[in-house]
């Protein structure tokens, strides 16, 4: 329709929220998630229930919030796939 305004909206990837992570963590905790992305490929959660998935993102096991000191401790890091990072994040894990 001729004269109406469209707006471009961001790509999902470059959400605000995304930005504001990678102020928290910075290039240090990019370089931690991605070395227990790569050492353990797939998502934790959905092997113990029988699944494979690939994991795409790095959860805190003690959260970042209560221990800063393990923030770039692989071993405090768990490796799972979106769906399963996002059932942990909102049960307050």
């Amino acid at each position: 329709m001729p004269g109406k305004l469209t707006y471009h909206r961001p790509p999902k990837w470059r959400s605000k929220s995304d930005s504001d992570k990678s102020k928290r963590y910075g290039r240090q905790w990019r370089k931690v998630r991605a070395q227990v992305l790569r050492d353990r490929p797939l998502c934790v959660d959905c092997e113990a229930a029988g699944r494979v998935r690939p994991a795409t993102e790095g959860h805190h096991i003690l959260k970042a919030a209560d221990r800063p000191d393990l923030v770039l401790d692989p071993d405090n890091v768990m490796p799972l796939c979106e769906e399963c990072h996002d059932v942990r994040t909102a049960r307050g894990e």
